[in-house]
């Protein structure tokens, strides 16, 4: 419980965004591409994260 106001803050300032792009310009046939280069990207950063860390960390990621 002790980030849940780091998760209502966080929803806070994303959800309007998102609800902005799907209904405009993600809407269009043009950019229809946009949420799955999205999701593809926070499934990357998600799966990466614990390398990513001990790089920034300066040990080697293996």
């Amino acid at each position: 419980m002790p980030w849940l106001p780091v998760i209502i803050g966080l929803a806070v300032l994303y959800v309007p965004s998102l609800v902005d792009l799907f209904s405009g310009i993600w809407a269009t046939d043009e950019q229809l591409h946009g949420p799955i280069v999205l999701g593809i990207s926070v499934w990357l950063i998600y799966r990466n994260w614990g390398a990513m860390l001990q790089q920034s960390q300066g040990h080697p990621a293996g």
